[in-house]
């Protein structure tokens, strides 16, 4: 709330360091809580330097090649399967989003849709551990080398191997027929990892594989359903990603859900999504005040400040005003 002195030692390291970069917690996340501001502060120093260099030298080349505009576009899906709960048309948000783990990670501290990961996708390793019980992630083949029926050089048995030998691929014709699945390879590493392990036959450790896999993804929907009181069995299924159809259908049945929806773009439902979004942008400033005592012309100066930035967007990006929609929130309790 006043950033005398982080401006004060950002003008000290600028001028003792010249070039490396600086980030200010205020000026990149100023809300009230400590601990969510200087986590984010921390990942944004961290990154500076590594992005800095990569975006600087993809412009340089991109301008070289004659273009001056760029675009970076990322989807996951082979190592997490990730879930959201739409209610109507609200989108759940959340300024507590975690890379890593909730609590073993970091904290992003910037509001983001709430979408809770865990790992489990195509690429996810089937392994029995010392006890007998079998586990599927989170540790993932990637795709380099990739699951063992890619023939690169992976020998885990994973979720698409599992998915290939019981007939849910056509080895002939995956990624549009651009890569041979061999299924003998498949076999070989669930028979190694899996079957063998717990004395079960192929098809046995495939289904076991898929079924173990399902099961956390479940579990996972539950957690944003149940948890809240929504029953899932009311809901419909979306379902996104590369490795979707693998086990939308089973995830589905096992909730209950009474219908599964996998969009045109399902594949690349991410990097869709992110094209076709509205633009937007946010802004943030701490204004402390209480019921007791609040300070009606204090917040109403925050408040017209921030959406004198809003404006400013709108205009920057060649909106009219009414092009556009401003919406307020507040921290309180």
């Amino acid at each position: 709330m006043n950033p005398t002195h982080e401006l004060r030692l950002g003008e000290l390291l600028t001028s003792s360091l010249p070039g490396v970069p600086v980030t200010l917690s205020h000026e990149l996340n100023p809300s009230w809580r400590e601990y969510r501001r200087a986590s984010s502060a921390a990942i944004d120093a961290s990154l500076k330097p590594l992005t800095g260099r990569y975006l600087g030298n993809l412009t340089s080349r991109m301008a070289e090649a004659g273009s001056t505009e760029y675009a970076i576009v990322t989807d996951t899906g082979w190592t997490t399967y990730d879930v959201s709960l739409v209610r109507g048309e609200s989108i759940p948000w959340t300024q507590e989003t975690w890379v890593g783990g909730a609590y073993q990670g970091h904290m992003t501290g910037f509001p983001s849709v709430d979408v809770r990961s865990i790992g489990a996708g195509g690429g996810s390793i089937a392994w029995v551990d010392a006890g007998g019980v079998l586990h599927v992630g989170p540790q993932s083949a990637g795709a380099d080398p990739g699951p063992a029926c890619y023939a690169r050089g992976g020998t885990s048995a994973t979720v698409t191997d599992a998915s290939l030998v019981l007939g849910h691929l056509d080895p002939g014709y995956f990624l549009g027929g651009a890569l041979k699945l061999d299924t003998e390879r498949a076999s070989a590493a669930l028979r190694a990892d899996v079957a063998e392990p717990l004395g079960l036959e192929i098809d046995e450790a495939a289904w076991a594989v898929i079924d173990v896999a399902t099961e956390s993804m479940v579990q996972a929907i539950l957690a944003i359903t149940v948890n809240q009181g929504i029953d899932p069995s009311c809901a419909t299924l979306v379902g996104g990603g590369g490795a979707a159809g693998l086990n939308s259908a089973f995830v589905a049945r096992r909730l209950g859900c009474p219908r599964v929806v996998i969009p045109d773009t399902g594949a690349a439902l991410s990097a869709a999504g992110a094209l076709m979004s509205h633009l937007t942008a946010e802004y943030r400033a701490v204004q402390f005040t209480t019921t007791a005592d609040f300070g009606a012309d204090c917040v109403a100066t925050t408040v017209g400040a921030l959406e004198a930035r809003c404006r400013t967007f709108l205009e920057d990006a060649g909106l009219a005003a009414d092009d556009g929609e401003v919406s307020f929130g507040v921290e309180a309790r």
